[in-house]
């Protein structure tokens, strides 16, 4: 039967997912790691901008 034929229940409540300690401790880590890679680039792109090294162009002047 095709998945378009039937009807699908929506949930009405949040939906509650347990996960080890070890997992949490996994995607966290994962997670931190992430941030740190963006860190790093805003601070070298910074930087490069500093030095003349790139110039930016647009609106954004988050840079």
């Amino acid at each position: 039967m095709n998945i378009a034929d039937k009807d699908i229940p929506i949930a009405k409540e949040p939906i509650r997912v347990s996960i080890s300690i070890e997992v949490a401790t996994i995607i966290s880590r994962d997670i931190s790691a992430m941030r740190k890679l963006v860190a790093d680039d805003d601070a070298n792109l910074c930087r490069a901008k500093k030095e003349g090294r790139i110039r930016v162009v647009g609106l954004d002047s988050t840079l």
